[in-house]
């Protein structure tokens, strides 16, 4: 049976420049290497990552305050990439794969009156 790593890379402050999305503690424990709290700017989804299969459990309300956490741009990013980039199936195109642009948040950002 093949071992699964239980540990993760250490990366504590990786997203001390994100605006907290509600408390304090929050930001805090996204930054805690500790703390398995993961956030995916391309999609503005909050998570908790699960150890062995790389997979995300998504959040929608902060778990220390309870405040509804700001909307994930899935459906939009898909929106986007079948309108601008003529892309037939989103679905088949991992993050990776997206346009530069579609990779991280700046395509949210730029779009964020259309949103």
């Amino acid at each position: 049976m093949p071992k699964v790593k239980t540990t993760l890379e250490c990366v504590c402050d990786k997203f001390k420049d994100l605006p907290s999305p509600c408390c304090d503690f929050f930001k805090q424990m996204l930054n805690d290497c500790k703390v398995r709290l993961e956030y995916r700017p391309a999609f503005r989804e909050f998570g908790i990552k699960l150890v062995g299969s790389g997979g995300l459990q998504l959040i929608y309300y902060c778990p220390w305050c309870g405040t509804k956490l700001p909307e994930r741009l899935y459906e939009q990013w898909r929106k986007v990439l079948i309108a601008e980039y003529g892309v037939q199936d989103p679905d088949d195109v991992g993050i990776e794969e997206a346009p530069i642009e579609m990779q991280t948040d700046e395509w949210w950002k730029k779009r964020r009156h259309d949103l």
